[in-house]
């Protein structure tokens, strides 16, 4: 039977936090003060269905505490998807399929025995960030917007540093907000979503299918597919084809960030995810595409740039809502 517990001491423990994308697993451990003092990344596994990716991430919670030498008071997850936060279930994910329903909280408890809490994984990133700004940065956090780009893409919305969930609790679905009415059909149903122009798995496709087309284009190395991270070190190197390819995808993501900043003028929007790993040029083109598309006012006062915790945003996030989760009397186990 649950009980509620002292949360005094224990919000001051250690805490897990994963980040389940998909794609990779990644996992941070903090300690009471808030440090990352291991951190880790496992594949989620190509296949592999909810129980045995739970299996997995618990797993990777004991490794992160035998590296840490420590053990964590609870855990937190980032997920891919839409979730239910208070009954700590997967509602649905275009990008995960089979985890609709999946009772992610109750799983990985058993396993664990001790609190887990559950969120959607762009939100748990944004919390990571205010956390970083907080911490880092002098006066109160900013008008934020959290944008995670990877296999898809979310966004998480913060003015003042204060979470904006929306009447139905699902704002920051950037990924599926029309940006080519004339585009692909996503994964969502709909046709032209940012989703298949801008995130991981529109630009890993369209690497593939440039190699194709151009059998002497190898940046990953002959009889490899191109992946992103090989084809932003080309475009870095001077590839000509693969800075065009970086660049165009910068533009991509840039005419999606421009909608929301007409909508929302943020004073500071946080990118994080795998696209990230195109690096500099695609930041750039990212930012030019921004700057380009809104009022000069709103670019005049807009910090773009990567997150302050890289690509453990999600992971750290994850954490911090576990140690929000402790301190506001998690269920005992």
């Amino acid at each position: 039977m649950s009980s509620r517990h002292d949360t005094a001491g224990a919000a001051r423990a250690p805490t897990a936090g994963l980040d389940l994308g998909g794609t990779k697993l990644r996992g941070v451990l903090l300690d009471g003060d808030g440090e990352v003092r291991a951190d880790a990344t496992v594949p989620t596994g190509g296949d592999d269905g909810p129980d045995a990716i739970c299996a997995r991430a618990a797993a990777l919670v004991e490794r992160l505490e035998d590296e840490a030498g420590a053990r964590a008071a609870a855990a937190g997850v980032g997920f891919a998807g839409l979730v239910d936060v208070d009954r700590g279930v997967v509602r649905s994910s275009v990008i995960l399929p089979g985890w609709d329903g999946f009772p992610v909280v109750e799983r990985l408890v058993a396993r664990l025995g001790r609190p887990v809490c559950l969120e959607n994984d762009a939100t748990a990133a944004g919390v990571g960030e205010v956390d970083a700004w907080t911490r880092r940065r002098p006066g109160a956090p900013p008008d934020l917007a959290l944008v995670t780009v990877g296999t898809g893409i979310g966004a998480a919305l913060f003015p003042g540093g204060r979470l904006h969930r929306g009447a139905s609790g699902l704002a920051g679905e950037l990924g599926h907000v029309g940006v080519d009415p004339d585009g692909e059909t996503c994964v969502c149903g709909r046709r032209g979503c940012l989703h298949t122009t801008a995130s991981g798995t529109a630009l890993t496709a369209r690497a593939a299918r440039l190699a194709e087309e151009h059998p002497d284009w190898t940046p990953a190395g002959p009889g490899r597919a191109p992946d992103l991270a090989s084809v932003g070190r080309a475009a870095a190197a001077g590839d000509a084809r693969a800075r065009a390819f970086v660049e165009e995808g910068g533009r991509a993501l840039g005419a999606g960030l421009a909608d929301l900043v007409q909508l929302f003028a943020p004073s500071r929007i946080a990118l994080c995810g795998g696209v990230t790993r195109l690096g500099e040029p695609w930041l750039a083109a990212v930012r030019d595409e921004v700057r380009r598309l809104v009022f000069a006012e709103s670019w005049e006062g807009l910090d773009l740039g990567l997150a302050l915790h890289g690509g453990a945003s999600g992971a750290v996030g994850a954490a911090c809502l576990a140690r929000a989760f402790v301190a506001d009397g998690a269920p005992a186990t």
